[in-house]
């Protein structure tokens, strides 16, 4: 099914940047464009556009840091991970 295959390229990019893989700017962009190939996005993955937008990994006024985000990721990727 289409939607397990794109909750599985999330997982995956996900836990890249909980490993320390990557934690730049461009990993979060990528992450949105992911999201772009749904539809419709639930709660969560509202949730996670949103930190997403506001990703920066040294933080600053408005913007999510990389400890932020990878609390976050933690968060979510179980809750990812039921729904493939």
């Amino acid at each position: 099914m289409i939607v397990n295959r794109r909750i599985e390229e999330l997982v995956q990019h996900l836990e890249r940047f909980t490993r320390g893989e990557d934690v730049s700017v461009q990993w979060a962009k990528d992450a949105e464009s992911i999201l772009d190939q749904w539809d419709e996005l639930d709660e969560v993955l509202d949730e996670l556009q949103d930190y997403l937008s506001l990703y920066g990994p040294e933080g600053g006024p408005y913007l999510y840091n990389k400890d932020e985000m990878d609390q976050f990721c933690h968060r979510i990727l179980p809750i990812l991970k039921k729904r493939i």
